[in-house]
């Protein structure tokens, strides 16, 4: 998978290994962005959670499939031990949410991954 800082500064994408050691410079912390100087540190990917479309109410959905499953309110009688059938039930159930989640997420997801930046003001 690529990954690409996006500069809060100059709001400009490099590769991350276009990134400039700010130690060369004098920068303890962080690093410089190719740009414009600034010095730079992570602050998020373009793939966390709360960062995708829906990605909360995914979340939300996934702790409702667990408590289904944990409550046994659903089961899918595969074996005769409960804990395959949990197992199974989870996994079918949890393939509702999820697949309409990674389409409408699919770039995101499976493309080019962001990493957000924030500047650093000491040296």
């Amino acid at each position: 998978m690529k990954e690409q800082y996006l500069c809060v500064s100059c709001g400009r994408s490099f590769p991350t290994g276009e990134a400039v050691d700010g130690g060369d410079q004098g920068f303890r912390n962080g690093f410089l962005c190719p740009f414009c100087s600034a010095n730079l540190s992570e602050a998020g990917e373009s793939d966390d959670i709360l960062h995708l479309r829906f990605g909360p109410v995914y979340y939300l959905a996934m702790i409702l499939v667990f408590l289904v499953v944990i409550g046994e309110v659903v089961q899918i009688p595969v074996s005769s031990n409960s804990y395959i059938n949990d197992f199974c039930t989870f996994i079918l159930l949890s393939a509702i949410p999820t697949v309409p989640f990674l389409i409408v997420n699919r770039k995101s997801v499976f493309g080019t991954r962001t990493i957000y930046t924030r500047t650093i003001d000491s040296q």
